[in-house]
């Protein structure tokens, strides 16, 4: 199946994705053969110029023992083609759902805790989920998260992804991704 989605995206046009991996608990940690499915894509991903990246995602840390794999496996193999997207909820304030799963830390990861990280990752979801009238993202630090993609001078892609309350309203998620747009523009220094 990863495969298939490779050759779907390339002919799409698309030359990273998110690789969906199986999980086998609430923190999700990956299932156990997650390098054989992964080596057995990556001479499709290498002919097609294709970058599988699993998402780290909240409640994972990336200061864990999960990110600390997929970076392990990078250097082994020496790939190209396999890293991570990093989804910008790992910078948001632990729910009072997420603080009762055993395992998962009260304190989010901190945006510095992606610098040794940016070498392997080719996109982060852009979440957002309170865009404030006055243009800011009040639940995620951007701030901080796009001056260190800047100084790091990170060519990755960044893909909004709004979460927030009233998300099926017809509408709305459109004026919080509006909003939002206008806001990275401002830390970009477009605005």
């Amino acid at each position: 199946m990863l495969v298939r989605d490779i050759k779907l995206a390339h002919r799409l046009g698309f030359k990273v994705g998110r690789t969906k991996l199986g999980v086998i608990d609430e923190i999700l940690t990956p299932v156990g053969n997650w390098q054989e499915f992964i080596k057995m894509a990556l001479p499709i991903a290498e002919e097609l110029d294709f970058k599988m990246c699993p998402e780290i995602h909240a409640p994972t840390l990336l200061k864990s023992k999960m990110v600390d794999d997929y970076i392990n496996f990078i250097e082994k193999t020496g790939t190209k083609h396999f890293g991570i997207n990093i989804d910008f909820g790992v910078f948001a304030a632990r729910s009072e759902r997420m603080m009762n799963i055993p395992g998962v830390s009260k304190e989010p990861s901190s945006p510095e805790d992606m610098i040794p990280l940016l070498p392997y990752t080719y996109a982060c979801h852009a979440k957002f989920t309170n865009m404030s009238d006055d243009l800011i993202e009040t639940t995620i630090p951007y701030d901080r998260i796009i001056a260190l993609l800047l100084e790091h001078k990170w060519e990755g892609y960044l893909l909004s992804e709004y979460e927030g309350r009233n998300k099926d309203v017809p509408g709305h998620a459109s004026d919080q991704l509006r909003r939002q747009h206008v806001m990275m523009k401002r830390y970009l220094g477009e605005v």
